[in-house]
């Protein structure tokens, strides 16, 4: 007891400071400056940035620029909001789906120029009522595609459609081979597949197609592939049914340097004979006419293109009383085509030629051009000219 009321006082003292040091720190205020530092390096940032919606500053006195959205503008708005012409521009050029944007027609006779402006040399010289592709527009002018040509021609002088009925007209078809399609876009059916340099008939237009008409098939034909012309040029035979005369086409593109005599080529071409015909063929499980010459020839290494009316532009005119065995031999339907060469075949000697037929038997066979059991003097009455391909 003696030792308790020594050390009481101490205790006493020791418990009244550390109640008053309690009341001190609970009565202090909380640095939340410090606080907010401490959290903030804690926070997990926001990546989403798409989540994220920008305010607009009330207090802001800026305007928006011309075609610029406000934090507040929803896309359709800014859509909404854009200039006319804007608006304008941009529907034509969602309006096509090829490179050429529209198409025109010519309401005066105009020049066609190798560049947009007066003094450049003109390339020639189109008449009213004539169709052009157009693949830009800009200060006045229209870049356009006519006849294999790229110029320019004054705008005052072109009425620009986007969509056009009654067109007049033609056009070369510029690639190998082209879908003719049910509707304007590469979704839709074939109707048929036209080759290499033949000529459609000009209908319409619509997304950056043309409607067009090809024997007696009507469909629609990308504008990226197809040269407009005011008219198809005239193939005339210059062989008549007797045989006399010569061809007037000349010398043409060379289809490389081959292999193999004209009998070679005839013997090859023979050993194919019953393989089916098969539109658009090139192979021996079937064969279309000049897609079965084509591959004839280029076993011996010579490269023609598919198409009948395109090969007649390789090798040399042969007369008709002048054939090689080897030869091809072209021929001209009016009712299977517009014009060129409708059929083509290989001469074999002694007035026939083997060729894929689309006629009775429909496959690779022989016939004779000089009237036959089978096809009576029909191969004759439309043969058109020959071509020397093979040395």
């Amino acid at each position: 007891m003696k030792h308790l009321r020594k050390i009481l006082p101490a205790v006493l003292l020791a418990a009244v400071t550390v109640v008053a040091m309690c009341i001190i720190a609970f009565s202090s205020p909380i640095n939340t400056t410090e606080l907010d530092t401490s959290l903030a390096a804690y926070t997990v940032p926001n990546t989403d940035a798409q989540d994220l919606i920008p305010v607009a500053d009330p207090t802001s006195d800026k305007t928006p620029a011309d075609g610029e959205t406000t934090a507040l503008e929803t896309p359709a708005d800014a859509e909404e909001n854009k200039p006319e012409e804007e608006k304008k521009q941009a529907e034509e050029q969602k309006s096509s789906s090829t490179s050429v944007i529209a198409v025109g027609i010519v309401d005066d006779d105009v020049n066609l120029r190798k560049k947009a402006n007066t003094q450049s040399d003109i390339l020639t010289t189109l008449s009213s009522g004539t169709t052009v592709s157009i693949l830009d527009e800009k200060d006045g002018w229209y870049q356009v595609n006519y006849s294999g040509q790229k110029g320019y021609m004054s705008a005052d002088y072109v009425v620009s459609k986007t969509s056009a009925s009654d067109l007049k007209g033609y056009a070369k078809v510029t690639t190998d081979a082209l879908n003719m399609r049910s509707a304007p876009d590469t979704g839709s059916d074939v109707v048929t597949l036209v080759y290499q340099d033949a000529y459609v008939k000009l209908k319409g237009f619509d997304n950056g197609w043309y409607k067009v008409s090809y024997d007696d098939h009507t469909g629609y034909m990308s504008g990226d592939f197809l040269d407009p012309v005011a008219k198809k040029p005239e193939v005339t035979s210059t062989s008549n049914s007797s045989g006399s005369g010569s061809s007037s086409l000349p010398s043409g593109q060379s289809a490389g340097e081959g292999t193999g005599t004209g009998a070679d080529i005839a013997d090859f071409a023979l050993s194919f004979c019953g393989v089916p015909y098969v539109y658009g063929g090139a192979s021996p499980s079937g064969f279309d006419c000049s897609g079965f010459t084509m591959y004839v020839y280029k076993h011996f290494g010579y490269s023609l293109p598919h198409g009948a009316t395109p090969q007649m532009n390789y090798g040399s005119a042969v007369s008709r009383d002048n054939l090689s065995v080897g030869d091809l031999i072209f021929f001209f339907d009016s009712d299977f085509a517009d014009s060129g060469a409708s059929h083509v075949g290989i001469y074999i000697g002694g007035g026939k030629l083997v060729h894929a037929s689309s006629g009775p038997g429909y496959c690779v066979k022989v016939s004779s051009f000089k009237g036959d059991s089978s096809t009576g003097n029909y191969y004759n009455s439309v043969y058109l000219t020959a071509r020397h391909i093979a040395d």
